[in-house]
């Protein structure tokens, strides 16, 4: 599955509109972040016609993926407490490693698979406020993340191996995932300091392979700040 990249720079324009739009109110305020994201994908195999083996039992997968995340993040009064967050991301996440045992030269070939994503974030927030400076929210939401760069080493495979190893490197789907998040907050000078935690439940096939389906869920802890715009 190919990236529509005219559809991904119309999607992009809007969200970029939504955050230029915040400046209209006065409880409109627009944050950077930046944390920690850990993603484990869960890899399945269906037989291939003509063929009694799965490729998945002839190699070792690493299926967890540890990296940094950062975010842009506009966030929308709809009044009453009500927010809706819009915004850009910025991911490492797929497979960590794909590993091939050659028993005929007795050694392992590995190839690295995580792939880099730009995410298109869309949230509802409700935050209630404690006392004059602190507050909490929680939210759901939607978040499209889109690979992008050169294929993973692992897409890129040659040899004998490459038949193996190849399928679970191609990282070059869509990721659309259904997010929950909460976090707190704490007036700091002209803004505020966010915490946030995250999860993002994977809805689609992010591999690239007929046979092969892999779903991704990731836990993302940031911190940020945030400032008012007006």
């Amino acid at each position: 599955m190919g990236i529509n990249l005219a559809g991904m720079r119309k999607i992009s324009l809007v969200v970029f509109s939504m955050i230029m739009a915040c400046g209209l109110s006065a409880q409109n305020k627009i944050r950077i972040n930046t944390g920690y994201q850990t993603t484990f994908t869960t890899v399945a195999e269906y037989l291939r016609p003509g063929e009694s083996f799965y490729r998945i039992d002839s190699v070792f997968l690493k299926q967890r993926v540890h990296a940094p995340a950062f975010s842009l993040i506009a966030d929308i009064d709809m009044n009453k407490g009500v927010y809706l967050s819009t915004g850009f991301a910025f991911s490492k996440k797929g497979i960590k490693s794909v590993t091939y045992p050659n028993y005929k030269s007795a050694y392992y070939e590995t190839w690295l698979a995580a792939q880099y994503y730009f995410g298109l974030v869309l949230n509802l927030t409700y935050r209630v406020q404690l006392g004059e400076k602190a507050g909490m929210f929680g939210g759901v939401g939607a978040r499209l993340d889109l690979p992008y760069g050169i294929p993973t080493n692992a897409a890129r495979a040659t040899g004998r191996s490459s038949e193996f190893v190849v399928p679970f490197g191609r990282l070059d789907c869509p990721d659309l995932s259904w997010t929950l998040h909460l976090g707190g907050l704490h007036d700091l000078g002209p803004g505020e300091v966010v915490l946030e935690l995250s999860f993002l439940a994977g809805l689609t096939n992010v591999i690239n392979d007929a046979y092969i389906y892999g779903r991704s869920a990731s836990f993302v802890a940031t911190i940020g700040y945030a400032l008012h715009l007006k």
